[in-house]
This record gives structure tokens, sequence and C-alpha cells, in this order.
């Protein structure tokens, strides 16, 4: 079973177990200083992390595209007025086409670009889209103890590779987070 299968299988649930990714969503929009803009996508757009925070930190918008592979995802994000909604695929090499070739004044990712299969098609397709970027990776050491304890190799890009990648199209600055997890044993 793919990726985006997995997400659409449970998207349902996905709120109740998406904890990492909400904190990464909630730490993206605290960097974002401006706080109008007439258009903004958000793409892997998921259950609505990115927009939930945005409402909560007054940031003000006339048009809000998100954009995910999943419907499943699509269905669950909140709706409003000012809300389009898009399928999109990252992989696919004529995704762009779908979400228009509008020129956005901001564009976010969080917590979704770790899953291209071609991370430089994707970034060079994504550069012509806004002069603004957010952008939050999980890298290969995400679910590190994992992959150490299976041995198994993270599937899941390095910090270096994503760095070597977006300042191939962005003037970007990087901060890494080390978030942790503790279950009941």
């Amino acid at each position: 079973m793919n990726v985006i299968e997995q997400f659409s299988r449970f998207a349902n649930l996905y709120e109740t177990h998406n904890i990492i990714q909400s904190q990464v969503a909630k730490k993206l929009v605290d960097m974002i200083e401006y706080r109008d803009y007439k258009s903004i996508i958000d793409i892997g757009c998921g259950s609505g992390s990115i927009y939930k925070n945005i409402i909560k930190n007054s940031i003000e918008f006339k048009e809000f595209v998100v954009a995910d592979l999943s419907t499943e995802m699509l269905e669950i994000h909140p709706s409003s007025s000012k809300i389009k909604k898009v399928s999109f695929d990252f992989n696919n090499i004529n995704s762009c086409e779908d979400i228009g070739d509008d020129n956005y004044e901001m564009v976010i990712y969080s917590s979704a670009l770790q899953w291209s299969q071609d991370l430089d098609r994707t970034l060079k397709e994504i550069s012509k889209l806004s002069d603004k970027f957010y952008f939050a990776f999980f890298t290969s050491n995400t679910f590190k103890t994992l992959h150490k304890t299976t041995r198994l190799k993270s599937p899941i890009y390095t910090k270096e590779f994503i760095e070597e990648h977006l300042n191939n199209y962005y003037n970007s600055s990087f901060e890494v987070m080390n978030y942790q997890l503790d279950f009941d044993s």
C-alpha cells in the first residue's frame, strides 16, 4: 500500500495521531511575519493544521487554496467561502497545472514534501508559484530509533539532501527542530 493510500485510509483518524505534524504546523505559521495576503496555497494540507494556525494567528487572506492528493483529507479539511480545495499530486510532472498558473503570495508546505519521489523536480516546479515560501520537512532522522532497532534505512531524505536541493531554487534559511513522542510501555 502506498503513502497516499495510507493517508486516505486513515484520514478520519488523522487528527488524533498527527501530534508532531500539528506542532510543526504551529511553529511554521508562527514564523510568518506579514499578516495580510491576497492568496495563500497550502500544499499537502492534510486535515488543516496550517489553516487552523493561520486563523489563530489572525493572518488575513482573500483566497486560501488547499491542495492534497487524498480526497479524504480534503473532505475533512475545514471549509469556508475563501477556501478552494484542489486535488494535487506533487509526484506528477503536470501537477502544477492542477493548482493553476496563479502566482500565489505565499506557498506553504508542512510535513509533506518528504514524500516527493523527485524532490529536485518538485521544488523546481513549486518555485514558479510564488516569491515567498515556508517549508517544513521531516528528515531521515525521523523515527531514527525505530530504524536503528529494525536495521532499516529511512525512506525519507537526509537534511543535507533537502538543504542542497532547496538551495537550487530558493534563498533559504534553515532551522532544525527535534521533537519527541513518548509512549507508555
